[in-house]
């Protein structure tokens, strides 16, 4: 099972690590830096003093430091877009303990600005704050993301139902990926289903999560038919390269469930779709900043036990030739919508 403690350890170290990089960069607000930094020593000395419940100190700084402050900026510069000032700027009031006052001033400014074009009528484009480093700056859901969440959810609550999501007599029963089961009886229906179960409350919300960070963009970028064949394309592929490596003895295991190998497909998608036009510096940079995504995902993988490297390899593979034949041309220029 996943570990809670541990994947807010992996959190806390490895997002603000990678957010001071883009400062320096100048691909992120240099604002950011101190809440970074300040991560990233709590969670140092939690790892010294309180090894157990340092994911949990961590996660804690990382949320209230970095992740609360820049959707409750975003949903203020939403706000004040829609022409309700006053909620915006009690948004950044009670902001002030969590984010340098500076980018407050700055936010503030911004909100002044959009104030006086509603009083004569007029409508400004919204300036909040910068992209974060994969391009997303909104945080509603499209259609299709929305249905996938769902399902996952709606499954994890049948598995609680039917004997505990952990419990392996009811993943097999549900449709567990189990490559005896699909190469020798021809269960290939567990290809689909293991895609909908987790293993663990901590291994659904990260799926979902991750689901939810990457999903929208991409939907919009590729259209919600293209998003979803890729979803089920890639969790598909994932699982029969799973179930091939099971048979020439190249990989040991009796079970596997879970959506990341879709996400990963995604992610992948997202990347065959923006290469046919990278020499855009707007499809550059995303596209590095897919490669960080990759490389982190693989060291989690490394570092945590129970997480198939394999898996989301090959979903990442099977995504990114997906998204190179089924991308519609003018995705390659939407990487930041």
């Amino acid at each position: 099972m996943l570990d809670l403690n541990q994947i807010l350890l992996f959190i806390a170290a490895v997002s603000p690590a990678i957010l001071l990089v883009q400062t320096w960069r100048g691909a992120a607000d240099p604002n950011w830096r101190t809440g970074a930094l300040t991560v990233l020593i709590v969670t140092s000395i939690a790892w010294m003093l309180a090894r157990p419940q340092a994911g949990f100190i961590g996660g804690g700084a990382w949320f209230f430091l970095l992740f609360l402050p820049a959707t409750l900026l975003r949903k203020a510069m939403e706000l004040a877009q829609r022409g309700e000032v006053p909620k915006a700027r009690r948004l950044l009031h009670a902001l002030r303990l969590l984010h340098p006052r500076q980018a407050l001033r700055e936010h503030a400014r911004v909100i002044d600005v959009m104030e006086r074009a509603h009083e004569h009528g007029r409508a400004l484009p919204a300036v909040g704050p910068r992209p974060s480093m994969f391009g997303r700056t909104r945080t509603r859901l499209t259609r299709v993301v929305a249905l996938v969440i769902a399902l996952n959810a709606a499954m994890f609550i049948t598995q609680m139902v039917l004997g505990g999501s952990t419990n392996l007599l009811t993943l097999h029963r549900l449709g567990a990926l189990e490559p005896y089961a699909v190469l020798n009886n021809s269960e290939y229906w567990r290809m689909v289903t293991a895609l909908f179960l987790h293993y663990g409350p901590a291994h659904l919300l990260v799926n979902l999560f991750a689901l939810y960070f990457f999903g929208p963009t991409v939907e919009s970028a590729l259209g919600s038919v293209r998003f979803a064949a890729c979803y089920l394309i890639s969790g598909i592929g994932s699982c029969a390269e799973i179930a091939t490596l099971w048979r020439f003895g190249w990989l040991e295991m009796d079970q596997l469930v879970g959506a990341s190998a879709a996400v990963m497909g995604i992610v992948g998608a997202w990347a065959g779709a923006l290469i046919r036009d990278r020499h855009l510096a707007n499809n550059r940079r995303t596209l590095r900043n897919i490669m960080i995504i990759i490389v982190v995902q693989c060291v989690f993988d490394i570092l945590t036990p129970r997480v198939s490297m394999a898996a989301h390899l090959s979903g990442l593979a099977t995504g990114f030739v997906v998204g190179l034949l089924l991308a519609p041309r003018r995705a390659s220029t939407i990487a930041a919508p």
